[in-house]
């Protein structure tokens, strides 16, 4: 079904964010929601920690770490860790939050909705692609996003990003399969988000 109204984010629960101080100047992030995150997810072996850097562009990225505060690689596997483990190290290390790897043997997409959340009002274009899907859906660390995972698969035409979505045209979407992490707070949107992951194949 198509959902063509907006809505208030008032279904995400204890919106608490975290300062990170980078060069000087102040950046916020959600605080993860461990206990939120499907079990489907938890379960995996492809979790990784983050942090928030300063790229050549000047510019705040998510940059992946293993739990041994060494950088880890999306593509290599044994840089990834257990969920455990990620939670563990995101308090020893003080990341700025953990993600998760997609690869093509789980199934599970990602689907990134950026600048879709102005004001804690979820754009239409975004809750047409949340009624659609009824999965899993949470908030990106900054609060400006959302983040879906479904079970499926994708054909290489699906994983082009596409923008110019939203009154302002700043409304972007990406899916990715594999290669690839995804932040993940847990900040769960409950009124069209189920707590597990439906199929969704060719999504």
């Amino acid at each position: 079904y198509i959902v063509d109204i907006s809505l208030p984010f008032s279904m995400i629960k204890d919106n608490a964010y975290k300062e990170i101080c980078i060069n000087n100047q102040a950046h916020f992030v959600l605080e993860p929601l461990f206990e939120n995150i499907p079990i489907e997810l938890r379960i995996l072996k492809q979790w990784v920690d983050w942090r928030l850097e300063i790229n050549k562009e000047g510019r705040s990225t998510k940059v992946p770490y293993q739990i041994n505060s060494l950088k880890a690689d999306p593509t290599d596997q044994s840089t990834w860790s257990s969920f455990d483990d990620v939670v563990a190290a995101y308090d020893r290390h003080d990341f700025a939050g953990i993600g998760f790897v997609t690869t093509l043997d789980s199934e599970i997409i990602g689907l990134d909705l950026d600048h879709c959340v102005k004001e804690e009002i979820i754009e239409p274009w975004a809750l047409d692609i949340i009624g659609r899907l009824n999965s899993y859906t949470e908030k990106s660390p900054s609060g400006n996003g959302l983040r879906i995972f479904v079970r499926g698969r994708i054909d290489d035409q699906m994983r082009k990003k596409r923008n110019g979505f939203g009154l302002d045209g700043k409304g972007a979407l990406e899916i990715y399969q594999e290669k690839r992490f995804l932040t993940v707070t847990g900040h769960r949107f409950s009124q069209y988000s189920e707590p597990d992951l439906p199929d969704q194949v060719g999504t």
